[in-house]
Formats: structure tokens, C-alpha cells, sequence
């Protein structure tokens, strides 16, 4: 199904999804991630499923990459479903662990949410990097695509202080040190974009930005590209914490002012952000 972006041409942003992209020994995929949902959410219930990332944009390395999926459920959403479906998707995991896969990450988004604030990160993913694989319902999803460079980092980095505070506690950070790495990261080129750098969606394309235009940032860009999977150590824990929530911090002032932060982070510009 083709989208209609709206102003993406203004960010230079480019769905790059595309059936023909996906591996012909995962194209089975969808249908079994189908059954799952339905199983969770009920027969009949699904408007459509997505699928987005690294599979259908090409990029896909086997063994180190999810299959992300969302469906679009045409009734309200129950509690208990979404444990359910974690259920089912254990279930099918280790099928597809055996073919490359490393992990089946399915979200489920009601037709009564699409529009609300707080779904439009998750709206401007479907909008800009994926493809509708299954169902009869089609979307229009360019509304959730922002109309500047800013406002696109402001949706996705966001609220990034109190993300860091909610993963380091201290029974989540032994499970989320991929993810805690992955956030930091498009955070740091969220700053990079700010800077001059183009909209990217691969991660493997950030560092040069990184280099670009927040050169500050390159060498601990690198250390958590390294530390990404492996245990972290107490050290790693509590320097990470702190340059992340720096991150964060300098973010939320250029949020909250029409200024933008410099390469040289202590200088604080006082023209007007430039898209």
C-alpha cells in the first residue's frame, strides 16, 4: 500500500519499505504474526498489520535483527491482551530464531488511538518506515509526520530524562542495555539533526552525522555502539547515566526555546533554530 506522507519531502524523509525488499524465506512471516494477534485480540478484529524496520527497508543482518510488526485493531483495546499476546509470540520466537530472526516485536495500536498525541511517534514510524502487509483496511497516516526538523526530533527524543531514570532503575538495567544504547543514540543525532544533520532512519548511517556535527558526542556515540550487547558494569552504569541524562538535558533546552545548541555544547546560540 503507498502512504501519503504529507510534508515529509520538507525533512527529506523517504519510506524506503518495500515487499519486494523482505527475504522470500520470511514472507510466511506476517501470516503467522496474524494468527497470534487474532488469537490475543480476537477473530476478525485486525484493520491491518505493519511492518516496519529493518526487514522491509533492506537492511536486515540475520541474527542481531528484530521483525517489527504493529497491527491496527479495529476495536477498543482490553486489558490482558497485550500480556496475552507476549504469550503467543513466545510461543512462535524460536521458530523463527532458527531462520535469523532474533526476535518477534509486535505493538498494538486501536483505530480509536491512532489520532491521539501520544501515539504520533509510533503513527509517524508506520507513516514513514513500513509497509502494510496484511488486512482490508487502509490508513491515512500523513497527519503524524511534523513539519520541521525540530518537531520531528522533539517526537521522537522527547521525554528522554525521564525514559533514562525509568530504565536505570535498578531492576531493569540488566534487561534494557540494548534499548537504554539505541535511545542514546537517536538522541544524539536528534542533536546532530538540530546541527545540520539530514533525517536518517538506519542507525549505521548516524555516525557520520555524529561526526559532522556533534563531534563532542562521537566517543561516546562509539561506546555504546560497543557496549550495546554486552553486560554493562557498575562503571558503565553510572557513566552512562550520567552523559545520557546530559543528553537529555541539553535536549529539553532546545525544546523548550527557539534557540539550538552549537557544536560546542557550552555555547548556547541565540539564533533562531534553522531548518
Amino acid at each position: 500500500m503507498e502512504i501519503n506522507v504529507g510534508d515529509a519531502d520538507m525533512l527529506n524523509i523517504e519510506n524506503l519499505a518495500r515487499l519486494e525488499k523482505i527475504p522470500e524465506d520470511y514472507l510466511p512471516l506476517p501470516n503467522d504474526i496474524w494468527d497470534k494477534v487474532e488469537q490475543a485480540y480476537g477473530s476478525g478484529n485486525i484493520g491491518a498489520l505493519f511492518w516496519e524496520g529493518s526487514i522491509p527497508r533492506g537492511d536486515f543482518r540475520p541474527g542481531s535483527s528484530d521483525a517489527d510488526f504493529v497491527a491496527i485493531i479495529k476495536s477498543g483495546i482490553e486489558r490482558g491482551q497485550a500480556s496475552e499476546l507476549q504469550e503467543r509470540l513466545a510461543e512462535l520466537e524460536p521458530k523463527w530464531q532458527n531462520l535469523g530472526i532474533t526476535r518477534l516485536d509486535v505493538f498494538a495500536l486501536s483505530e480509536d488511538d491512532i489520532h491521539k498525541a501520544q501515539k504520533q511517534k509510533s503513527v509517524f514510524i508506520l507513516a514513514t518506515d513500513a509497509i502494510q502487509v496484511l488486512g482490508d483496511k487502509s490508513y491515512d497516516l500523513s497527519f503524524a509526520v511534523p513539519d520541521t526538523k525540530l518537531e520531528l526530533v522533539r517526537l521522537l527524543n522527547g521525554g528522554l530524562c525521564g525514559h533514562v531514570d525509568w530504565a536505570f532503575s535498578e531492576d531493569r538495567i540488566s534487561t534494557n542495555s540494548r534499548w537504554i544504547s539505541k535511545m542514546a543514540m537517536r538522541a544524539i543525532y536528534g542533536i546532530a539533526m538540530i546541527n545540520g544533520a539530514k533525517y536518517e532512519r538506519k542507525m549505521t548511517e548516524y555516525r557520520a552525522g555524529v561526526e559532522q556535527y556533534t563531534p563532542e558526542y562521537i566517543t561516546l556515540f562509539d561506546e555504546l555502539c560497543s557496549a550495546m550487547n554486552r553486560t554493562w558494569t557498575e562503571q558503565n552504569i553510572e557513566h552512562f547515566h550520567r552523559e545520557i541524562t546530559d543528553i537529555g538535558e541539553r535536549l529539553d533546552v532546545m525544546f523548550s526555546s527557539s534557540t539550538y545548541l552549537a557544536k560546542d555544547k557550552s555555547e548556547l546560540m541565540t539564533s533562531e533554530v534553522s531548518i
